[in-house]
C-alpha cells in the first residue's frame, strides 16, 4: 500500500505494509468517527440551540426517573 505524505510542500510516496488486523481497526474507529459528528450535539447547542426546550425537558425526565429508581 502505498502512504502519501507532504513534507515542505513536496509529496513522497512511500510503500508501507500492514497487517489486516490493523487495517481493520483504522477503518472501524475512522467510520465510528466519521459517524459520531453528527449523531452527537455539543452540549452547548443542546443548552443554547432551537430545541434547547427539548433537552432541558428530556434531561429533567432523566433525572427524575434516576431520583425515583434511586440510583
Amino acid at each position: 500500500m502505498g502512504l502519501t505524505a507532504s513534507v515542505d510542500g513536496e509529496e513522497e510516496v512511500r510503500e508501507v505494509e500492514f497487517d489486516v488486523t490493523t487495517l481493520a481497526l483504522c477503518s472501524h474507529e475512522a467510520v465510528h468517527t466519521l459517524s459520531a459528528i453528527d449523531d452527537q450535539p455539543i452540549v452547548e447547542n443542546a443548552i443554547n440551540g432551537p430545541e434547547s426546550g427539548d433537552w432541558k425537558l428530556t434531561i429533567e425526565a432523566k433525572l427524575a426517573q434516576i431520583k425515583k429508581l434511586g440510583t
